[in-house]
């Protein structure tokens, strides 16, 4: 009882969870190889997907973010684990190997400079340990500069490196040529570094075998759908062989390799065509194919066979469909595939991302990975039938598993997540420690296999509570009794967190040292949270718009998504392969499966499956642009995302498309048209509203929006579901004539309030709901967490003060709850186990349906301010010249939120953090009706 008060007294929790919290503790005592470091040893986490941690901090040892492969030594002493994730600020923004002494435990990590903050070469992945252990190899990727011509960069290639008793270094260089592509083959346009009939390699899983000659490694050339022979002493390439199925290259995308040396097999997966090829090593002939869970048309999402793990004594091949909730048993005598969930019975609903795999020393039990649970799942392969027997909790988005005798070692990518990030860190000067991405480490936990196995039915039952899976509230307890709404309006904006906006709201958990866009900039904002409530504890699941805007329509991301975020954002070594836009393609419109879609689809994936009507505005497009007239102007010579028309672009003074002489000072460039990039929105979307253009005001977009909307209302056939994309306050940097940041995030709150101004005076005010939200809050700090950002509910049924202070709703809600709200309200189902067990925003529609109609306030129009222009010349002009705006987050993001800093804040240093996250148990009281 003695520790039941200490906790309740340290976390101010409730007696139910302090009773949960010190049963969690008596159990990781059991095991004695299970580490509890920190005070959040004590502290169940909530994380910005939804979900808990009850042990945050059990790992053995904080690392590097991003394990992605791991390997073990011949001798199995050693695992190693190569990190590709964006560089956390303990490791100087630099991708590292962490090598792990198997007896004991002791974790070494090696930075690799190389590998440093906007490097022109990634770690990939692929590692493995040469034959006698004294060397080891790791794949290095790179579309800017694929040959290694500039000085001090690599190539695409395996980097190789000595092994020694307290480390390794760097030894020498294997590069890997551009391929040249075989007839009928058409390369995606990846960079300009290559000659036409070229792709880049980007080698991917790779994997050792020893032949009369020496040493060679099976290479898996992601990006250009080959795998070849690399000669490990002369670097020379013996072999290739091409995987690809489909005209475009990438589009299998060659992810892991083993390799049966006995056999003189190797085995490669296609990450992106639901198979795993079979070859004989040397000459890499294909001898089998083996299709795994594919999906029913070429275009929906595939399987995604992710990790492999032989088992060579039973002929038996394993691997993880991390976009199936399955693992597939391939018996290699005879080529019969047999197939296991690696879900357990209460998780009712999809989205579990098996992605790493690792099979016991004695092969009774295979371990898997679920990324998107949390946890590691247990399974009996001691027969011929694979069986769930259970699971156990890990940190957050556990990747890779290495199993050595007794002991199971598991690596994890986001560890404890993220923190406040508001000042620069008390123990760096690093000018890129505040970005969130810089937050993010990974964890490495050694567990005893036998101690586990003890404990899997407390361990699987304390995985079921952290994934909410037997308390999902997902009902609403309306005054009239019965739920009045049959609209819903989804407004998706970009980037900003909650202290940026509202640190001003008094009562409210906002610091005012970190405003920087405050009332005068965005009254509206301030207005609709004052009278609709303002969420001081609201997080966006996503950690940039590369997968913030796949969690904020999908309520959930892939593993492709987030393996590959990191290394697109920290030095652009891969394309921006998100919203349907794959290798500077569509895939829809190539015929192909898109690599980065989960399997359990997107919202208008569920409407359309629920014969739902939908109205699509913005995101998922891609917009082509008008330019100028050239001289021929064959339709052959336009620039990608540009189409010649007469009149490019409105100049000052001249008509917009709203009818109206343009007030802007900038030229408001023209929309040719929209093309959707989900089948599920073709006819579904407004092809008079763009996407991404930092350039045309959301002034334009809100017009466009509310012209449909007064039809609609008009006529009486409002759809059930609008999604808007208002992208405006991300704003241009200090970029010469361009939209000032106060101006863009004017322009964007002005938007937003007469679209809900609009709604709330149309006659669909009585039974619509408006949700608005940040896709990310990646641009800015936040005293309580990098995660943490605006959101906005917007309803008549919204709870009314009865003071002048606003109510603030403190409790805790993500991304995910929201669209579990939209979705409850709907009657929608949910679409996977994320929404399906975050609970609903109910308090955010307990009123009595007295909320007045919103009136937009124009003063940011009438004063001026949407219109200002940044001034040429100046420090923050430069830097920003040199950002790319092209696309949302195509700018150095770091880069970008210093200038925004120093232009809001002026010389101004960064406060120092002084709270933390507010438990989900902790919610305030609430002064309302």
């Amino acid at each position: 009882m003695a520790l039941q008060q200490l906790v309740a007294k340290m976390t101010r929790l409730s007696r139910k969870e302090t009773k949960f919290i010190v049963m969690q503790v008596r159990f990781a005592l059991l095991i004695p190889n299970m580490v509890l470091i920190g005070t959040m040893a004590c502290q169940v986490r909530d994380l910005p997907t939804s979900k808990r941690l009850s042990r945050p901090a059990h790992s053995a040892e904080l690392v590097n973010a991003m394990p992605t492969a791991i390997a073990k030594s011949p001798d199995g002493t050693r695992i190693a684990i190569v990190h590709t994730g964006f560089g956390s600020n303990q490791n100087q923004g630099q991708q590292s190997i962490t090598l792990i002494d198997t007896p004991t435990g002791n974790v070494r990590e090696v930075n690799e400079p190389r590998m440093k903050d906007r490097a022109q070469q990634t770690f990939s992945f692929g590692i493995c340990f040469g034959a006698d252990g004294k060397k080891f190899y790791a794949s290095v990727g790179s579309i800017s500069d694929p040959s290694g011509a500039k000085s001090g960069n690599t190539g695409d290639g395996i980097a190789v490196y000595d092994v020694r008793p307290n480390g390794i270094k760097w030894d020498r260089f294997l590069p890997l040529p551009p391929v040249h592509l075989t007839t009928g083959k058409t390369a995606a346009r990846l960079t300009n570094s290559i000659g036409a009939g070229e792709q880049v390699t980007f080698p991917a899983g790779i994997a050792l075998f020893s032949a009369g000659s020496g040493e060679k490694l099976v290479v898996a050339e992601q990006l250009s759908d080959t795998v070849s022979i690399l000669d490990v002493a002369s670097g020379r390439v013996e072999a290739r062989a091409d995987l690809g199925l489909h005209a475009v290259v990438p589009s299998a995308y060659p992810y892991n390799v083993v390799v049966d040396g006995a056999a003189g097999k190797a085995y490669v997966s296609l990450w992106n065509a639901s198979q795993v090829v079979e070859l004989d090593v040397p000459t890499l002939r294909v001898a089998r194919r083996f299709t795994l869970a594919p999906p029913a048309a070429d275009t929906e999402a595939s399987s995604h066979p992710a990790a492999l793990e032989l088992d060579a004594l039973r002929e038996r091949l394993y691997v993880a469909l991390a976009n199936r909730d399955q693992i597939a048993a391939i018996d290699l005598r005879n080529g019969e595939v047999k197939y296991a969930s690696t879900a357990m019975k209460s998780a009712a609903y999809p989205g579990l991302f098996p992605n790493g795999l690792a099979l016991s020393t004695d092969r009774k039990q295979i371990f898997v990975s679920n990324a998107s649970q949390n946890s590691v799942a247990v399974l009996d392969v001691s027969g011929d039938e694979m069986r769930y027997i259970g699971a156990f909790p890990t940190a957050w988005y556990p990747t890779v598993l290495a199993a050595q005798s007794d002991a199971l070692f598991v690596a994890t990518a986001k560890a404890n997540g993220t923190r406040p990030n508001g000042p620069k860190p008390i123990t760096t000067d690093d000018k890129d420690a505040v970005y969130i991405a810089r937050f993010l480490r990974g964890s490495v936990t050694k567990m005893s296999v036998g101690d586990l196995l003890r404990e899997l039915p407390h361990s699987t039952a304390e995985v079921e509570r952290d994934n909410r899976y037997l308390d999902a509230q997902s009902k609403f307890e309306f005054a009239a009794g019965t739920n009045p709404i049959k609209h819903v309006v989804y407004i998706i904006k970009e980037n900003r967190t909650y202290d940026q906006l509202f640190g001003d709201i008094s009562g409210a958990n906002g610091d005012p040292a970190l405003l920087m866009y405050g009332e005068d900039v965005t009254p509206n904002q301030h207005a609709l949270a004052r009278q609709f409530g303002v969420l001081d504890n609201f997080y966006d699941s996503g950690e940039v718009s590369g997968n913030g805007h796949v969690w904020s329509t999908a309520a959930i991301t892939s593993d492709y998504t987030e393996r590959i975020w990191p290394i697109v954002y920290r030095g652009g070594e891969r394309t921006y392969d998100f919203e349907g836009n794959v290798s500077n393609g569509i895939p829809l419109l190539q015929g192909i499966s898109d690599v980065n879609e989960p399997a359990t689809g997107y919202l208008w994936t569920n409407l359309a499956r629920n014969h739902r009507t939908y109205r699509h505005y913005g995101e998922f497009l891609e917009s082509t642009w008008c330019r100028g007239e050239s001289k021929a102007a064959p339709e052959a010579e336009e620039d990608e995302g540009t189409h010649p028309c007469p009149i490019p672009a409105v100049q000052k003074g001249e008509k917009l498309p709203n009818g109206e002489a343009s007030p802007y000072p900038w030229k408001v460039p023209n929309l040719y048209g929209n093309t959707a990039t989900k089948r599920e929105l073709q006819g579904h979307f407004d092809p008079k509203f763009p996407d991404f253009n930092l350039d045309y005001p959301d002034q334009l977009r809100a017009d466009e929006f509310i012209r449909e909307f007064k039809g609609f209302d008009r006529d009486g056939n409002l759809p059930e579901f609008i999604v808007v994309r208002l992208p405006n306050d991300h704003t241009s940097g200090a970029k010469a004539g361009k939209p000032s940041p106060r101006a863009a995030l004017a322009d964007n709150d002005l938007a937003v309030g007469r679209i809900v101004d609009a709604i709330s005076h149309s006659k669909s005010w009585d039974d619509t709901a408006v949700f608005v939200l940040e896709d990310d809050a990646q641009n800015g700090q936040d005293h309580v967490d990098a995660h943490r950002s605006i959101a906005l509910v917007i309803s008549k049924y919204a709870p009314k003060a009865k003071s002048a202070a606003p109510i603030v709703e403190s409790g805790f809600y993500t991304t995910v709850n929201l669209i579990h709200t939209m979705e409850a309200l709907l009657g929608l189902p949910p679409m996977n186990a994320n929404d399906a067990y975050a609970p609903v925003m109910q308090h955010m529609f307990s009123g009595r349906g007295e909320q007045k109609p919103f009136v937009a306030d124009y003063r940011n129009q009438k004063n001026g301010m949407l219109y200002e222009v940044n001034p040429a010349d100046t420090k923050a002009a430069k830097q920003s010249a040199k950002l790319d705006f092209s696309h949302a987050d195509a700018a150095d993001t770091s880069v970008l939120n210093r200038v925004l800093w120093k232009l809001s804040k002026g010389d101004v240093p960064m406060p120092k953090p002084v709270h933390n996250v507010v438990p989900a148990s902790l919610s305030r009281g609430r002064d309302d009706d």
